[in-house]
């Protein structure tokens, strides 16, 4: 296929995937929940008490791997209505706690897994390398493991060392939470129509999603994390079509009819046409010369 003007050649149903890098900006895991006192147990051991304001950590993330998994329609008109589950996963290459200082990263990951239902427009349909824009809207599902916090404070008692209050304790924040929120993206690319079944792209994706409330404090349960989440993603993509172009037909071309050439007059009969005849109504019988007329006895 050139790669210039063409009649649309993918039209119709695609299946595909897609893989690329991902990168999560910073994320701020703000305290929140209900303002309530936990109850001290007796005895030297106390219980954490998390405060529900403030700032618990700030992610700083490296890129991470994603993947997606494609569902669409392509029209003649360009629009291209497409449905995606992407999975994204982000691991800190540093964490700060509320005064700036570094806290562990060990076993930390944020896991997120999005749907979305996107609308694209190919700028050029009708030729085979078109670029492409749109966004989607769906929701994202977080999972958060091991988030370290350091906005821990302990009973009234000073008597025994925060180390071993946390050896008894949970002192580390949630080690493991989830939710879900409404997500929307919005996305641009490139791609190219290889074969007539098979179209190939470079995609870019901003997807930002709303504000998360992980749970699951062991020691004060009515106190969690939130945060809001935002990520950009560069994808090399690849999409099945199983709709085939129809075979354009030869025009086909009549044939030349050939007429055959009518036979000239002879009048009289002498072999002669007309036309050439010098010696025109000689008997029949009688030889002639080649200007038709009678050649001496």
């Amino acid at each position: 296929m050139s790669l210039a003007h063409q009649a649309m050649a993918l039209e119709g149903a695609y299946v595909g995937g897609a893989v690329g890098y991902n990168k999560t900006d910073d994320q701020k895991f703000d305290y929140a929940g209900e303002s309530t006192t936990v109850a001290q147990p007796s005895g030297v051991l106390q219980l954490p008490l998390l405060p529900n304001s403030g700032i618990g950590a700030t992610n700083e993330y490296k890129d991470a791997e994603m993947f997606q998994v494609l569902l669409g329609y392509s029209f003649a008109s360009g629009l291209r209505p497409e449905f995606e589950l992407a999975y994204r996963k982000s691991e800190p290459d540093d964490i700060l706690g509320s005064q700036g200082q570094s806290l562990d990263t060990t076993g930390v990951k944020l896991t997120t897994t999005s749907g979305m239902a996107n609308l694209w427009y190919d700028l050029f349909p009708s030729w085979s390398i078109h670029p492409y824009v749109g966004g989607g809207i769906g929701f994202a599902r977080f999972k958060l493991n091991k988030q370290p916090t350091d906005r821990v404070t302990i009973g009234p008692t000073t008597t025994v060392p925060v180390a071993d209050i946390c050896a008894a304790q949970s002192c580390e924040g949630p080690r493991k939470a989830d939710d879900a929120s409404l997500a929307y993206q919005l996305g641009a690319g490139i791609r190219w129509d290889v074969l007539d079944y098979l179209a190939v792209g470079l995609d870019y994706r901003y997807v930002v999603a709303g504000d998360a409330q992980f749970y699951n404090f062991k020691d004060q349960p009515e106190t969690y994390l939130k945060s809001d989440y935002k990520a950009q993603s560069l994808l090399l993509s690849a999409s099945y079509y199983f709709d085939r172009p129809a075979p354009v037909a030869p025009v086909p071309v009549a044939p030349v009819a050939v007429t055959a050439p009518a036979a000239p007059v002879d009048a009289d009969g002498d072999g002669v046409p007309d036309d050439m005849d010098k010696c025109p109504g000689t008997a029949a019988g009688v030889q002639v010369d080649d200007k038709g007329c009678p050649l001496p006895p």
